[in-house]
């Protein structure tokens, strides 16, 4: 019998495989790794000696097969409740990322049918609950990684974790490096190591401040010519109808091509709010003062289970705009992920505001935070930018960089 100690890895599909495999491998020099698979890669990390894989069973993975009896909408009523109050997470509050998320892409990105329905999301929350109480029963881990708290099963196994004092995390890649990760905990993603060293200075060996100040002194390069900010900056010509690859890769893929088609009006839309953009947006720095709020991505799940009360963008702006002193123009910029999603009856509105002026994808971002009074974010690494370029930051949500002192917590 091992007494090594289980990691448990909650991968969900291959976007994220590489990542969760690479990990998986190594973890296995010195502990026993449990992983929970979307059916596709499966096969892939029992490949791996020292590598236990089993195969989700609950209804938010797309691909998952799910061999459980049904159960009657009565039934999983009844059984959701039992769940609630065990844990204490009302199930639309796990599945609340599904519901914003839905909604968004209805007004913004085309079709939804997934996790809309009540019976669906009382399937996902009662099985994700069942496979994850089993898997923490029969393998005891001491520490749990998932990429983000979107999916119910990652909520369940963060709140699962919780109740037993095991570390539950996320991980993402770091803005500020090139290839590097950093860990997150809990809905807020607080970084836990780094809330440490920021209260306990001592810790933080003479090389650490050796490399703040190269940032600092250096800040162009470290946050705009890293792989996290050149994959940012390639979405807008990655993204445009007219990238051949983009076009090809719909003939490769049979199911992208049978979705392409379903949103045939969509990507007519797409092209007309493109269009209209082009002409609308401005591409010039305001010569006044400015404070500057960049659009995150709609949809984006990090920032539905983020940040929920904070997924309407139309709302802040307005919320700015009134707000603002009178000497302060707002300027929105527009992401480039998002670029013709949202067009004309989002935007125009908003122009017509006096104070307001929106920003092409397509701007600086370094020249326009660097010229900024102010910087507003959600939970997006733009405030982690402004803070790093010596700017004022408010954010909206509770993001890992909140606890610097020159970052204020807005309501």
């Amino acid at each position: 019998m091992s007494h090594k100690k289980t990691v448990l890895l909650m991968s969900r599909g291959m976007r994220t495989h590489y990542l969760f495999r690479e990990m998986a491998a190594d973890l296995t020099k010195d502990y026993r790794v449990v992983v929970l698979a979307a059916p596709e890669e499966v096969h892939s990390f029992s490949s791996i000696k020292g590598v236990e894989a089993h195969c989700y069973e609950t209804h938010d993975i797309l691909s998952a097969k799910i061999n459980t009896p049904t159960m009657s909408l009565k039934e999983l009523q009844a059984a959701a409740r039992r769940i609630e109050q065990e844990i204490g997470v009302p199930v639309y509050k796990a599945a609340s990322n599904f519901l914003l998320y839905g909604r968004i892409v209805k007004s913004y990105a085309g079709r939804w049918n997934y996790l809309d329905k009540e019976k669906d999301i009382l399937r996902a929350y009662v099985g994700a609950y069942a496979q994850l109480s089993t898997l923490f029963e029969r393998n005891n881990p001491s520490v749990v990684f998932y990429e983000t708290i979107d999916l119910l099963a990652s909520y369940i196994a963060f709140v699962l974790a919780y109740r037993r004092g095991i570390f539950a995390l996320d991980f993402r890649l770091s803005p500020l490096s090139n290839g590097k990760v950093s860990v997150g905990f809990g809905l807020h993603r607080k970084n836990l190591v780094l809330e440490y060293l920021y209260t306990h200075r001592e810790s933080l060996l003479a090389s650490s401040y050796a490399v703040t100040d190269d940032i600092l002194t250096r800040p162009r390069e470290y946050l705009y010519a890293t792989s996290y900010a050149t994959a940012n900056q390639k979405m807008l010509p990655d993204n445009s109808p007219l990238n051949p690859k983009k076009f090809i890769s719909l003939f490769e893929n049979r199911q992208r091509f049978t979705h392409g088609i379903k949103n045939i009006a969509w990507h007519y839309r797409a092209a007309r709010n493109r269009a209209w953009l082009g002409r609308n947006l401005t591409n010039q720095l305001p010569t006044e003062p400015y404070i500057v709020f960049f659009l995150q991505h709609l949809p984006e799940a990090s920032t539905c289970s983020q940040a929920p009360r904070w997924v309407y963008p139309d709302m802040i702006i307005e919320q700015l705009a009134i707000n603002a002193p009178s000497h302060l123009k707002v300027v929105v910029k527009e992401h480039p992920r998002s670029y013709g999603r949202k067009g004309r009856d989002f935007f125009k509105p908003l122009q017509d505001l006096p104070n307001v002026l929106v920003c092409h994808p397509a701007i600086d971002n370094f020249d326009l935070v660097s010229h900024a009074d102010a910087v507003i974010a959600i939970t997006g690494t733009v405030g982690l930018e402004g803070s790093v370029l010596g700017k004022r930051v408010g954010v909206l949500g509770r993001p890992y960089y909140s606890i610097y002192n020159g970052v204020r917590v807005l309501d």
